[in-house]
This record gives structure tokens, C-alpha cells and sequence, in this order.
């Protein structure tokens, strides 16, 4: 198989686990960051 073959082969679409990753490495405001690091607290203790 040829790499050719494999890039024409790839998702059009991205998939929701991509979606989220970049959602989460996105720039944030204050608000944001203290949100997440509120509910990382919440699920880790």
C-alpha cells in the first residue's frame, strides 16, 4: 500500500476525540481555566 493510498483513505471528518483534544488544548479565559481545574478537583478527591 502506498502512502497515496493511505491519505486518500483518511477521514474527511474529524473525529470527536480530535474535536475534544483541541477543544481542551484551545486558548482559555480565567473563567475557563478555573471551571476545568473546579471539576478536575471535583473528580479527583
Amino acid at each position: 500500500m502506498s502512502f497515496v493510498e493511505i491519505l486518500d483513505n483518511l477521514a474527511l471528518r474529524k473525529s470527536e476525540l480530535v474535536e475534544r483534544f483541541e477543544h481542551l488544548i484551545a486558548p482559555k479565559l480565567d473563567q475557563e481555566l478555573e471551571a476545568m481545574a473546579q471539576a478536575s478537583r471535583s473528580l479527583t478527591l
